[in-house]
């Protein structure tokens, strides 16, 4: 039935970004350590100085456990039975995680494995597969999201909320695309930019997806920019497409800055 579609997508959610669970002392923001923000004391890769690359899986981010289990999820969805309105949801839901989890690995490593399929570690045409190279990549992220924007519904259309609608999907592909082309654009011929291109064409895809979620008029800016990164949920805010709760009392979900902000800083 398209609850176990449901269940089995749900997992994928707990691997998107947010807070960490309350605790005793003041957590480190998420943007700490990237262009947007430092902390008291920077990486070095950030700073510029040396960094080691890391030599084994257990000390990296070359991790492929993710795009492993939502292939075997959408060689499977075949199976299901239920409504196909909900069934379709569920298998976007399952595009969009697919293209997110590719897109980390396409940031942080550029060229690397295309597998738009299941398989088992005896299948050597996929173990020894060569790396394809990142615009190949940015590519069939693209075709992925582009296959979930057909699936999934509306914002105002989903019962649930918060679910991944076909905004969120138009939003991460303007990202994805806007990304690959912005490299392409000021790496270009350079040792690690894309031989032949200037990222044009992504850079006009990001524009034209981004155009698509303001056509929608489905989503507006808040009202209250002051508001904006203060509130309690972010359920009703008109400018939020996808968010994570955090409701002690309702959901037994919390995290250590609904504890400390706005108390703790100057707002």
């Amino acid at each position: 039935p398209s609850f176990d579609l449901r269940s089995a997508v749900n997992a994928s959610y707990l691997e998107l970004p947010g807070w960490a669970a309350t605790t005793v002392g003041f957590n480190i923001l998420p943007d700490s350590g990237t262009d947007m923000g430092t902390a008291e004391n920077p990486s070095n890769r950030v700073s510029g100085l040396d960094y080691t690359t890391p030599t084994s899986a257990t000390a990296s981010v070359w991790s492929w456990d993710e795009v492993r289990e939502v292939n075997w999820f959408l060689d499977h969805v075949d199976q299901a039975e239920g409504a196909n309105t909900e069934i379709n949801q569920y298998i976007g839901e399952g595009y969009i995680f697919s293209s997110y989890y590719y897109f980390n690995l396409l940031v942080r490593y550029g060229d690397i494995h295309i597998f738009d399929q299941y398989f088992n570690n005896t299948d050597g045409d996929f173990v020894f597969k060569a790396r394809d190279s990142r615009d190949q990549v940015a590519s069939f992220i693209l075709s992925d999201l582009d296959q979930a924007i057909t699936l999934l519904q509306s914002f105002p259309d989903i019962p649930t909320e918060p679910r991944i609608s076909k905004e969120a999907a138009l939003l991460l592909k303007a990202r994805v695309a806007l990304y690959e082309g912005t490299w392409e654009k000021y790496h270009s011929n350079t040792d690690f930019g894309v031989s032949g291109s200037d990222g044009s064409n992504f850079i006009q895809i990001a524009a034209d997806a981004a155009e698509d979620v303001i056509d929608s008029g489905v989503f507006s800016l808040h009202s209250d920019y002051s508001s904006l990164f203060n509130q309690k949920g972010y359920s009703g805010n008109t400018e939020v497409m996808l968010w994570r709760d955090y409701i002690d009392l309702e959901l037994g979900i919390n995290n250590v800055l609904q504890l400390s902000w706005p108390n703790r800083c100057a707002f």
